[in-house]
């Protein structure tokens, strides 16, 4: 195989490759934009965190309200977030590094899409 058709090739196969992800990436987009499909979570945040927008989005808040919603969504994301970071140093000496490892993968945004 030559090279000019051997990059072809590599090409096509990363192209294909790509493909369910960035139709992944399309419907995400999606759902949170489509009001019919709008979720409060969202597909790229920690299970447990809310949708900043998307909640403000399906309460239909608007103005002043909407801000303070998405500032009030933010710190309950951020305890969250918290709560998650205590959970897995406590499981430091409750778990093993395997069990740890599959914990740490309950909080992983990829994890939780059906």
């Amino acid at each position: 195989m030559n090279t000019s058709s051997g990059r072809v090739l590599v090409l096509a196969l990363a192209l294909l490759l790509n493909l369910p992800a960035a139709g992944a990436e399309t419907r995400d987009k999606a759902r949170m934009t489509d009001p019919d499909t709008i979720s409060a979570f969202c597909p790229v945040k920690s299970p447990g965190q809310l949708c900043t927008h998307g909640t403000a989005d399906l309460l239909k808040l608007e103005g002043v309200k909407r801000e303070q919603w998405i500032a009030a969504v933010r710190r309950y994301n951020k305890q969250v977030q918290d709560g998650q970071a205590r959970i897995l140093e406590e499981a430091r000496g409750i778990l093993t590094p395997e069990q740890t490892t599959l914990v740490k993968s309950f909080f992983d945004p990829a994890s939780a899409k059906p």
